[in-house]
């Protein structure tokens, strides 16, 4: 028979995600208010206001959806911020000889616990936009006339995978940075520096130009480098999302990054 290594265990995985259950229901909590109780909000209002079931009720909370997407801005920013807590509460053991002993002295490999405490992490963020998704789809579906569940259903799909894709890019980087420091409070100091060193150094190196060359300008080709090395400030410009409504005609154009 031949053995198998397993490089997960289910244990670990659950006891790291009900531990630190406040995180990621305060961050669910957050995307909750932001899409699905807003959606609603907007059709109660409007029935409270005596529009009924009408075309301009429907279109309000038809733009209220097609709007979704633009919510990937302050996403951008809401991960950065979020994937470094993430990883400060799953690598959080460590920073602590005493919690590293106890989980290293586990049955299981070094490569089972740090996945196993990954795709907890990862799960803090990726479960809740799931759990918003269809909470906000089952709303969409409730309060749109079915002519319009395409559109505003494919807007919440490029919001779910778009925000997903940044929380994964800036948790596995919070990540990152957490397996060459010593201490839990340098880890978020060397995640904020890396995301804004390129930026920072070309700053400070154009501010000296400057004030020593007379006429020095700044390279476009050098500016356009520098910011794809600063992940929130591409990330942020990339999110952009703008929807045309006019009846049931819509324009779409979203994710360019300048």
């Amino acid at each position: 028979m031949r053995s198998v290594t397993s490089c997960f265990n289910s244990t670990v995985y659950w006891k790291t995600m009900t531990r630190f259950w406040p995180l990621w229901a305060l961050y669910a909590l957050i995307w909750a208010f932001l899409i699905p109780l807003n959606l609603l909000n907007a059709y109660f209002n409007g029935s409270s206001w005596g529009y009924g079931p009408s075309a301009d009720m429907n279109l309000w909370i038809f733009r209220q959806a097609m709007e979704i997407p633009g919510l990937l801005r302050f996403g951008v920013f809401f991960a950065l911020g979020f994937g470094v807590l993430c990883a400060m509460a799953v690598f959080g053991y460590l920073y602590s000889s005493r919690s590293a002993c106890m989980m290293h002295s586990l049955p299981l490999r070094r490569e089972g616990l740090f996945l196993t405490q990954y795709l907890a992490g990862l799960s803090f963020m990726f479960l809740p936009h799931l759990a918003v998704a269809v909470l906000a789809a089952a709303s969409e579906l409730i309060v749109l006339p079915t002519a319009q569940w395409g559109p505003a259903l494919y807007a919440l799909g490029v919001w779910f995978l778009g925000q997903s894709a940044v929380s994964l890019f800036f948790f596995s980087f919070a990540a990152f940075c957490a397996m060459f420091t010593g201490h839990i409070l340098a880890l978020p100091v060397f995640y904020g520096i890396l995301n804004v060193l390129a930026y920072g150094l070309y700053t400070l190196i154009s501010t000296i130009l400057s004030s020593f060359f007379y006429g020095y300008t700044a390279n476009s080709a050098m500016e356009n480098f520098v910011l794809y090395l600063t992940p929130a400030a591409i990330l942020h410009d990339a999110c952009y999302w703008w929807a045309e409504i006019d009846g049931d005609r819509f324009t779409v154009q979203g994710f360019e990054p300048w």
